[in-house]
C-alpha cells in the first residue's frame, strides 16, 4: 500500500519540477522604429540565442522574437550609424516586450547638399559621424568613424560589429587635409546640374553609406567600385581587413 502511494507522489514531484524549468525560460520581444531601420542593426544580447524578425505593418515596427531565453539579466544593444549605440538592461522573468526609442534620427534633416559639410574650421566641435552597411546574399555588415575634436588633434573611434573598437588621435592638419580629400572625391558622386546622372550598379549587394555633421545627413549613391570611403579609412589610419 505505501509503495502505491509513493509512486504517484514521485510522479508529482516529477511534474512540478518541469514546471519549474518551464518557468526559468521567456519569450522576449524587442521593437524598433521601422522609419530608421536603415541606420541600425539587428538587436545583439550578450548571450547566444536564436531569433527570428517580422514587420508589424500596423504599428510599423520590426520585431525581433526570441522564444526561449533564461530568465535574468540580459543586456540588449544596437549598433546605430550615426550616434551611440543603443542598448537596454532588463531582468527577465516573463514574457517581455521592449521598445527602442529610435526617435532621435527624426531630429536629424536629410540633405543632398554635400558643400554643407565643408565647414569643418578649427572651431567646429561639431561630432561627426561617418557610416557604412552593407546587405548581401554572401554576407553583410557594418560599420562606423565617430570623429571629434579635443584642442588641437581629432580623436577617431572606428567601430566594427564583430570586433574591438579602434582609437586614434590624429593631428588637425593630417585630418583636415584626408576629410577635404575625402569630401572632394564624394563630390563627383553628386553633380551641380539638377540633370545630371550618377550610375548606381546593378548586384546583389547594396553597400549603404552615410556622413551626419550636427544634425545634416547625407546619404551617397550606391556607385560600383567607388573607392572613396575605402580610401579616408586609410588616410587616417583605420587598419581593417582586406
Amino acid at each position: 500500500m505505501r509503495c502505491l502511494i509513493y509512486i504517484p507522489c514521485l510522479f508529482l514531484l516529477l511534474d512540478c519540477n518541469q514546471t519549474e524549468k518551464h518557468k526559468q525560460k521567456s519569450k522576449l520581444k524587442i521593437a524598433v522604429n521601422a522609419n530608421y531601420r536603415k541606420y541600425l542593426w539587428y538587436p545583439v544580447l550578450q548571450i547566444n540565442a536564436e531569433d527570428s524578425s517580422y514587420y508589424d505593418s500596423i504599428q510599423k515596427l520590426i520585431i525581433s522574437k526570441y522564444d526561449s531565453l533564461r530568465n535574468g539579466k540580459i543586456t540588449v544593444s544596437i549598433f546605430s550609424l550615426l550616434t551611440t549605440d543603443f542598448e537596454r538592461k532588463i531582468d527577465l522573468q516573463k514574457d517581455t516586450t521592449i521598445y527602442f526609442d529610435t526617435t532621435l534620427y527624426s531630429s536629424f534633416k536629410n540633405t543632398k547638399n554635400i558643400k554643407e559639410f565643408r565647414t569643418l574650421t578649427s572651431n567646429n566641435l561639431d561630432t561627426i559621424y561617418i557610416g557604412q552597411k552593407v546587405v548581401g546574399c554572401f554576407g553583410s555588415s557594418i560599420e562606423k568613424i565617430k570623429i571629434y575634436k579635443q584642442v588641437s588633434k581629432y580623436n577617431v573611434v572606428y567601430c566594427d560589429y564583430r570586433s574591438e573598437n579602434q582609437n586614434l588621435v590624429i593631428s588637425d592638419s593630417l585630418f583636415s587635409k584626408v576629410y577635404l580629400m575625402f569630401l572632394n572625391e564624394s563630390q563627383k558622386l553628386f553633380p551641380d546640374k539638377v540633370g545630371g546622372l550618377t550610375f548606381e550598379h546593378m548586384s546583389t549587394t547594396r553597400i549603404d553609406t552615410y556622413i551626419r555633421q550636427g544634425n545634416n545627413i547625407l546619404e551617397f549613391p550606391d556607385v560600383y567600385n567607388w573607392g572613396g570611403y575605402y580610401n579616408f579609412k586609410k588616410g587616417i589610419g583605420i587598419m581593417t581587413k582586406e
